[in-house]
């Protein structure tokens, strides 16, 4: 952030995925609506930081100790940045944690593709299935597999593929902290990080939000290739 927020340069609203587009469509279905449960199943949005939303000014200040013993003030004021920094980690940890679960469900994608795909063929290329009836039925069946793991892949390709802007402290800021004392300088760089974590927070939303779709239709995928394995079963033995 090339400004900090203050009376002069408020924190502006975070403006990273999903698009306010998303939220605007959201905002007009009803609350409740099968509509709104619907549009939220895909759409997937994520809602606003709710932490460290103050604006880094007013949290500088509220985090500058200030107990008159400046040997005391420096120690505490290490003890909250040392706090900032691992607060802040939790969001890229978190970040990082939905993307490698969500490239494990890729690699679980292709494989199932490829083994649903080599069955289709061996089915349509070495069997004649009796009766449109059986045939619309595995036709439908494999399709909705099919479906669900296209739909995963494309979710789980998203949380990890999509590119954000992530926040981090400024290293042009550290010229500002030099001419300040101790204290106040590790205030300074504590409500920076804790506004820059408050950013990426929503990343890391949206990438667990979007990890959990593709858990989803991964499992919708289970169920539909356990009835095409029924299926299979019960047309062996009718025939």
């Amino acid at each position: 952030m090339s400004l900090p927020p203050g009376p002069d340069h408020p924190m502006p609203q975070v403006s990273n995925a999903p698009a306010n587009w998303v939220e605007w469509l959201r905002a007009r279905q009803p609350e409740g609506s099968l509509r709104r449960r619907f549009y939220d199943r895909v759409a997937l949005p994520v809602g606003e930081p709710t932490e460290f939303t103050e604006g880094e000014e007013e949290l500088a200040q509220e985090l500058t100790p200030n107990t008159g013993d400046p040997k005391k003030d420096n120690e505490r004021a290490t003890e909250l940045l040392a706090e900032a920094q691992a607060i802040y980690e939790r969001a890229e940890n978190r970040a990082a944690g939905a993307q490698e679960r969500a490239t494990t469900l890729q690699g679980a994608v292709a494989i199932a593709a490829s083994l649903l795909l080599a069955g289709a063929a061996l089915v349509v290329g070495q069997t004649t299935l009796e009766g449109s009836c059986w045939r619309g039925a595995f036709a439908a069946v494999l399709f909705a597999v099919t479906a669900s793991l296209v739909m995963c892949g494309l979710r789980a390709l998203s949380a990890t593929s999509t590119i954000h802007r992530w926040h981090r402290p400024t290293a042009g800021e550290i010229v500002g902290r030099a001419g300040l004392g101790a204290p106040e300088a590790k205030a300074r760089l504590a409500a920076e990080t804790l506004v820059d974590y408050s950013y990426n927070t929503k990343i890391a939303a949206w990438k667990v939000a979007y990890l959990g779709a593709a858990a989803w239709w991964f499992r919708v995928a289970l169920v539909f290739l356990v009835a095409l394995a029924a299926l299979v079963s019960v047309y062996a033995t009718v025939h």
